[in-house]
């Protein structure tokens, strides 16, 4: 996804006064495949997005219809689709409590990093991105190394960090196997043991993207 469309969504998430929550969520199934699905839930500020919807500019700025941000959707969803070793992929986006979601099945970690990069390499403008591995994971272990060449996270850091100050990132990790640690200072593990969640303010990640990284010990 291109810069200018990146824009779009960096706007309409700054529009809601910073209420809104990212899920990302990694379900592994068996020792090699799982499950993937990201949610955008800006319902608490419903009323105030509707209002501005209402307007054609704020502060000067085009507010995006919510067809362009259904398109984006749309638009990644059909990139996974494409990808090798995904199956199941849906999207859908809540016009009325404003909740964005993107999930699917994934066959290895290599195919889930291969999907992230054809979803935002397909969405972009003659745009190409490196490839970058985002997740790894072997019998003992289960890293997130990095975030996407040019992602949101960038983006967002060229706007008002204010405007994000009660925005929340969550990610929640599963495993077949039991956890053993993680260092992430972050983590909580499940009283199961077999998954770890890690909660984020945006505008921490903003800053230090670095802080998404985490490697997860499995026994």
């Amino acid at each position: 996804m291109s810069k200018t469309k990146y824009s779009v969504l960096i706007l309409f998430l700054s529009l809601l006064s910073s209420c809104f929550e990212a899920v990302e969520e990694i379900t592994y199934t068996t020792e090699k495949a799982g499950k993937y699905s990201l949610t955008i839930n800006c319902s608490q500020s419903r009323d105030k997005i509707s209002a501005m919807m209402k307007l054609d500019t704020f502060m000067g700025r085009k507010i995006p219809k919510l067809y362009e941000i259904d398109s984006h959707l749309a638009v990644a969803a059909n990139a996974l689709r494409n990808s090798a070793g995904i199956h199941n992929v849906y999207y859908t986006f809540d016009e009325r409590q404003y909740i964005g979601i993107i999930k699917f099945d994934f066959d290895s970690t290599t195919a889930l990093n291969k999907a992230v990069h054809n979803a935002l390499e397909t969405s972009s403008d003659k745009i190409k991105f490196p490839f970058t591995q985002i997740f790894s994971k072997n019998n003992l272990e289960f890293q997130r190394i990095n975030t996407p060449g040019d992602s949101l996270i960038k983006v967002a850091s060229k706007h008002n960090l204010g405007v994000f100050n009660n925005a929340k990132v969550t990610c929640i990790y599963r495993f077949k196997q039991e956890v053993v640690s993680s260092n992430n200072s972050l983590s909580k593990i499940a009283q199961n043991k077999k998954a770890v969640m890690i909660q984020y303010k945006l505008t921490e990640l903003i800053k230090n993207p670095n802080l998404f990284k985490t490697s997860i010990i499995l026994k």
